[in-house]
């Protein structure tokens, strides 16, 4: 069975976010085996500590209904990777807008995949006016965790700033994928950077760029 649960306020995000819902699915298959995440209102995290990674991989997907979640600020000098959100599911709908991290360790902003190889990860979502910056040698704004239809009308727009290993988009996913990015807009900065990347042993199905804009600088 599925569990649904309304958001409506920061708090609300941020307790979800930091695994406080994960109770509600047990180990041995109790009443629910997946939460699903119902955004009701734009969320602005003005002032919130959000410093702490989302290191637990949540069972979890994001209806974000074309609300905005805003200002999410973090400077951490943490050497751990850094994740905004770490999902066993898939996020769609959804807004997200001046953001700017500053990590001494690695950065994966948004890690997401469907546990059914047929279903998109990312649908709808559009990530404008960010900066990402990190001082190691890996940083991705989003990573695409399994599914052959991975992303569907994804937008990116920003700065991102790294030694080596700067990817706008990382596939990390043994079979293969499926990816059609509607509007992709995004600027790379770095030593070895580009738009996408397949890790292990995927390989890219029509893939489609629209709108594609990069800026390839090296800056150190």
């Amino acid at each position: 069975m599925i569990k649904y649960i309304d958001i409506s306020t920061p708090e609300e995000f941020i307790e979800m976010r930091n695994g406080g819902y994960e109770h509600y699915i047990t180990v041995n298959g109790g009443i629910y085996n997946h939460i699903v995440i119902n955004i009701k209102s734009d969320l602005d995290f003005e002032g919130f500590d959000l410093t702490n990674s989302c290191d637990t991989q949540l069972n979890v997907t994001i209806h974000g209904a074309g609300y905005t979640l805003k200002n999410i600020n973090v400077k951490t000098q943490s050497a751990a990777e850094y994740a905004f959100l770490n999902m066993i599911g898939y996020i769609a709908n959804i807004n997200i807008e001046r953001i700017s991290i500053c990590a001494k360790g690695p950065i994966n902003f948004i890690k997401a995949g469907h546990t059914e190889v047929s279903k998109v990860s990312f649908q709808s979502v559009h990530i404008t006016d960010m900066l990402l910056w990190t001082d190691t040698n890996e940083l991705n704004c989003i990573t695409i965790l399994r599914g052959t239809k991975c992303a569907y009308d994804v937008l990116l727009h920003g700065r991102i700033y790294g030694r080596r290993k700067i990817r706008a988009i990382n596939v990390d996913n043994d079979t293969f994928i499926n990816c059609v990015f509607r509007l992709y807009i995004v600027a790379l900065y770095g030593g070895a950077s580009s738009i996408m990347t397949s890790d292990n042993n995927g390989y890219e199905i029509a893939c489609t760029y629209a709108n594609t804009y990069v800026a390839v600088r090296d800056i150190y």
